[in-house]
């Protein structure tokens, strides 16, 4: 029969393996109660430093104060008005007219003449222009023409009548033959004097034509030139009154901006006496920036032995200090 293993032999076991014990002990109570079982947690809080704290207070306080303040409106102008200057060169521009009654006449010329010009221009010569020009007293001219001829005439043929009568020859072939050919000589004569009186009236009157055309010409052409430099001086003075005006206008301007930038001014003092507890907290902010900013603690907790641990742990405690010598 094997050995018996005695209590003595399990107390000498326990005291040469601490380990092992402790570990049986550790899962026998677990066992015996598991939601009891030894547990270890490590908490950690996160807080300003001392130092910083009240500042970063006083600043967010400050932030806070300065969002929960009402809309302020600005009562005071922000754009310019026009001034005197500027509305009455509103008015003279709205007043200014391009088509000026010197304009207008000159154009009116220049019109006028430029048909005179056309129209002298499509004239030609022809009989009625030689009608039309041709002296009335031409055929005058020339009657008298011919009869101072028919008394030369009278005269010369007197003459040879009274000489073919002297020398007998009077009535005779010869006497004839003079009178017919001294016939013949006036009547020549005659026509020239005709053909000559037309020539000289028509050449006249065509003369006459072309003067009145190269007068009307050179009349249509002043006209035009003048009526043109009256359109011209009525356009300066339309040019001169819109510089005039453009200049007053450029005094208005200028008055209106130094006024504009009076209220720009006035505006921007506004808003720097309305930012300025931002612009302060903002500073305040700027000056603990880049500062360490947070510290932490750190606590460790472990839970109590369960009941089944401290009963194990007190039994094997107290035997052991019962059994020793």
């Amino acid at each position: 029969m094997a050995d018996s293993f005695s209590f003595d032999d399990l107390k000498t076991w326990i005291l040469a393996n601490p380990d092992i014990v402790g570990g049986l002990i550790g899962m026998g109570g677990t066992l015996l109660n598991p939601a009891q079982a030894s547990t270890s947690t490590q908490t950690q809080a996160v807080n300003l430093p001392d130092y910083i704290a009240p500042y970063v207070d006083r600043t967010l306080d400050k932030f806070e104060a300065f969002a929960n303040e009402e809309y302020m409106p600005y009562s005071g102008s922000r754009v310019a008005d026009f001034n005197a200057d500027q509305l009455a060169g509103f008015q003279r521009y709205r007043d200014l007219d391009p088509n000026n009654p010197m304009q207008t006449q000159g154009g009116g010329i220049v019109g006028q003449a430029a048909q005179g010009l056309l129209d002298q221009a499509n004239q030609r010569w022809d009989q009625s222009q030689a009608d039309h020009y041709m002296s009335p007293y031409m055929q005058s001219v020339v009657d008298i023409q011919k009869r101072e001829a028919l008394r030369d005439f009278g005269t010369q043929q007197a003459g040879v009548q009274a000489a073919a009568y002297r020398a007998g020859g009077f009535g005779g072939d010869r006497h004839a033959i003079v009178d017919a050919e001294n016939y013949r000589n006036l009547n020549q004569n005659l026509g020239d004097i005709q053909a000559t009186g037309l020539q000289s009236a028509y050449t006249n009157a065509q003369g006459q034509f072309n003067a009145d055309r190269a007068g009307a010409t050179g009349a249509y052409s002043g006209a035009a030139g003048a009526g043109n430099t009256l359109a011209g001086i009525g356009q300066q003075n339309f040019q001169n009154q819109l510089a005039a005006n453009q200049g007053l206008m450029g005094i208005g301007n200028q008055q209106q901006g130094l006024q504009q930038q009076g209220l720009d001014v006035g505006y921007q003092n506004f808003l720097d006496q309305r930012d300025h507890p931002l612009k302060q907290a903002q500073i305040m902010q700027q000056g603990y920036q880049g500062m360490p900013m947070t510290q932490t603690t750190t606590a460790q907790v472990g839970s109590a032995p369960s009941l089944a641990q401290q009963l194990i742990s007190s039994g094997i405690g107290g035997y052991m200090m019962g059994s020793k010598p």
